[in-house]
């Protein structure tokens, strides 16, 4: 017989023991709870928690977080002793895990998320800069390899592109363009290609050592746009312009495509045929192969994109934009890990984390032409405040470089450009690793 309570109700075989395990997994929690004025939480659903883990257990707690009903935020702050993250679970979930893992070194209520980009003051970030800059080694080897952004111009002024971008290194398709980066663009990318997101770095206190370097070429002219029909010459043009500098271990990224091309349902264009030359080395002064990555294109947002984003991305309507569907380049398109503003009191994200980023163009074809994007990487989230209209929020975009530097010292990118500035880093750290493959074994990998 079951032992009844004292309503008479017989208990499940059991209970007693799950209770007390409850009991204990709760009691635990409260014992690590280190908030200097807040008490521990009462509450009975899911709420916000800091976990602050030892290093040596903060993978296995990470691994088997989402099997115990604890979500993990991908953010990590690093330091020495501790690897502190966000999670979000119930009292009863985050203390069995807890137990079973024994990784957990204190447990805070979470702060109020650093905004780098619009909240901080210049004096601010100027001093949260300067203290990135103090444990980042700019070590390049005899023959670094290159990330070499056909764009609107890199700004060298920024203190951390400035080690990594001579002065010879920065051209324009057509000289009379100049090379400095009016629009911003290019300098947004210029951070991502080679430190990655600067968040976690700056949020981290760990020595960042910087191997492969940058290159520019302006392609982009700083008002009105290049004709259609010169779209693949002026692209040429600035491979040209990088190359007469020299023989190098380089990735070409372009992140700018034409709409004016749509549809093409996946048949060459004359600027998708040149980026094919060029990728195979049929193209250009200097005959050899290249290794190129292309943005997949950005999508318009509508009202009619909230319920079902994914339906937006996948409809013919929204084929990747030339010349992306080149066969010989890598198309890139986003996706994201962003699932969380921590700073918006209301609302949800469009794209579950690990899901097709809101902005990213596909593409399916029938026939023989390839499937496109070729890959995905972070290209951030857009959020979702309940008025039918999705918007933008700094907590789901990349912080980066300003080309405006000192005020203000960083920029939030997000989209296919960005995860295609991503996808260069990526490259140009294989390149480096892997100074004697080919670039067709590179873009394979």
């Amino acid at each position: 017989m079951r032992p009844a309570n004292q309503n008479g109700v017989q208990r499940p075989h059991h209970a007693d023991l799950v209770q007390s395990i409850g009991d204990i997994a709760q009691a635990s929690l409260a014992e690590l709870w280190r908030h200097p004025s807040r008490p521990f939480p009462q509450a009975v659903g899911e709420i916000a928690w800091e976990v602050w883990l030892s290093p040596a257990d903060a993978g296995r707690f990470i691994e088997t977080a989402a099997g115990n009903g604890v979500h993990v935020y991908p953010d990590r702050i690093r330091f020495p002793e501790d690897v502190v993250v966000l999670a979000r679970a119930t009292t009863a979930n985050l203390g069995e895990l807890v137990l079973s893992t024994g990784a957990v070194r204190s447990l805070g209520a979470p702060a109020a998320p650093l905004d780098f980009v619009d909240t901080m003051a210049p004096e601010d970030q100027a001093a949260w800069l300067a203290e990135l800059l103090d444990r980042t080694q700019f070590v390049a080897g005899q023959q670094p390899a290159y990330v070499s952004l056909l764009d609107t111009g890199v700004s060298r002024a920024h203190p951390l592109i400035q080690p990594a971008l001579a002065a010879a290194d920065r051209h324009a398709a057509d000289p009379g363009w100049g090379v400095e980066d009016v629009q911003g663009h290019g300098t947004r990318l210029a951070g991502l290609a080679l430190f990655g997101d600067l968040r976690p770095a700056l949020e981290s206190a760990d020595d960042i050592s910087i191997r492969h370097r940058l290159e520019s070429a302006k392609v982009i002219p700083d008002a009105g746009g290049n004709p259609h029909h010169l779209l693949g010459a002026v692209t040429r043009q600035g491979i040209d312009w990088i190359e007469a500098t020299g023989d190098r271990r380089r990735v070409f990224a372009l992140a700018t495509t034409t709409s004016d091309d749509t549809p093409h349902s996946g048949a060459p264009t004359s600027w998708s045929a040149e980026i094919d030359q060029l990728a195979a080395g049929a193209s250009g002064n200097i005959q050899q192969a290249r290794l190129l990555v292309v943005s997949a294109g950005n999508l318009d947002f509508s009202q009619d994109a909230v319920p079902d984003y994914l339906s937006v991305c996948d409809h013919e309507d929204a084929e990747v934009e030339s010349p992306s569907q080149a066969w010989n380049a890598i198309c890139v398109g986003a996706m994201t890990e962003r699932d969380g503003a921590r700073g918006a009191t209301a609302g949800r994200t469009l794209a579950a984390a690990g899901d097709l980023s809101p902005s990213s163009r596909t593409a399916s074809w029938a026939g023989t032409w390839p499937i496109k994007p070729d890959i995905v990487m972070e290209g951030g989230n857009w959020w979702d405040d309940g008025s039918g209209w999705p918007n933008t929020h700094g907590d789901l975009m990349a912080v980066t470089t300003s080309h405006s530097y000192p005020v203000p010292s960083f920029a939030h990118c997000a989209d296919t450009s960005a995860a295609t500035a991503l996808a260069a880093r990526d490259l140009a750290l294989l390149r480096d690793e892997y100074p004697d493959l080919w670039p067709e074994t590179i873009r394979a990998l």
